[in-house]
């Protein structure tokens, strides 16, 4: 699915929290975000950011946490997924 796709899914079926790569075509997880909080509905939904890239910049990483999102980096095993996503439901997902 793409991030304009998933955009129009939360929208329509607000999620409990979202999962977003960082790297994805056509709009990136920041523009994503940008774009969650642009709505009102979502301006608080728990979204994590997932990221391979090591070397992102620090003011990206800033403006994501600005945006309340936590970053998790990869690889993430099943086992951490599972355990972000209970996470970022009960509202105790952080950063580390």
């Amino acid at each position: 699915m793409s991030a304009p796709d998933a955009l129009r899914d939360a929208v329509a079926h607000p999620p409990d929290a979202i999962l977003v790569d960082f790297r994805m075509p056509v709009m990136d997880g920041l523009e994503f975000l940008r774009a969650l909080r642009a709505k009102p509905r979502h301006r608080e939904t728990p979204v994590a950011i997932v990221t391979g890239d090591y070397q992102l910049d620090e003011r990206l990483v800033s403006q994501i946490r600005d945006l309340g999102a936590v970053i998790r980096f990869k690889p993430l095993w099943v086992d951490e997924l599972t355990s972000l996503a209970k996470q970022l439901v009960a509202g105790t997902a952080r950063d580390n």
